[in-house]
C-alpha cells in the first residue's frame, strides 16, 4: 500500500509542510467516503472484475504520473482522482470473494480509526453474505470507538446474523 507512504513523499522529497500533505491525505479520504458506495452500484451493473481491473490499472497509471505533478492544487487533484481508482477496488472485491467462497464467518475492523466502522463492517458482511462476524480493532484505546452494539444495529437487516461479542484480548472457539 502506498498511502502511508504519500505523507513522506510530499514532506520530504517535494518539500511540501506537513500541513500540506495533511490536506491532500484529507483529500484522499473524503474522495474514497465518496467513491465507496458508487463503485459499489457500478460494479453490480458492470461486473466486479471489470472494476478491479479498472481500478489496478488506473491506480498504476496515477501513481505512474504522480511525480510528474508539482504544484500543490495539482498534486490535489491527482490526490483525488487516485482516491477514485484505487478505492473502487474495496467494494467489487469483497463481493467478489462472497460469491466466489461464500464464507462462513469474517473477522471485521469495526474501531472506525484508519479502520472500518460499524456502518462500512455492515455494508461488507452485505457483500460477503456472511452470518457470523467477528469484530475487531475496537475497545483497545479511546480512538477506536466503534462497538459490536453498533455493529449489531448497522446490520439489523441481515437476516441471522450472529456479531460475536468477544472482549479485545479474547479468543472464539
Amino acid at each position: 500500500m502506498v498511502l502511508p507512504f504519500l505523507t513522506l513523499y510530499l514532506t520530504v522529497d517535494r518539500k511540501f509542510s506537513p500541513g500540506k500533505a495533511g490536506l491532500a491525505l484529507t483529500v484522499y479520504g473524503i474522495a474514497a467516503i465518496i467513491i465507496a458506495p458508487l463503485a459499489g452500484r457500478v460494479s453490480d451493473r458492470l461486473g466486479s472484475l471489470v472494476i478491479l481491473k479498472l481500478s489496478m490499472f488506473l491506480s498504476g497509471l496515477i501513481l505512474f504520473v504522480f511525480p510528474f505533478v508539482s504544484s500543490l492544487y495539482g498534486i490535489l487533484a491527482i490526490t483525488g482522482v487516485w482516491a477514485f481508482a484505487a478505492e473502487s477496488f474495496r467494494p467489487p472485491s469483497m463481493a467478489l470473494i462472497g460469491r466466489l467462497y461464500k464464507p462462513d464467518v469474517a473477522i471485521l475492523p469495526i474501531g472506525d480509526f484508519f479502520t472500518m466502522g460499524p456502518f462500512e463492517a455492515a455494508e461488507a458482511i452485505r457483500l460477503l453474505g456472511v452470518k457470523k462476524v467477528v469484530p475487531t480493532h475496537f475497545g483497545t484505546f479511546p480512538a477506536l470507538h466503534g462497538t459490536p452494539d453498533q455493529l449489531r444495529r448497522e446490520a439489523a437487516d441481515v437476516s441471522g446474523l450472529e456479531v460475536l461479542d468477544v472482549a479485545p484480548g479474547g479468543t472464539v472457539e
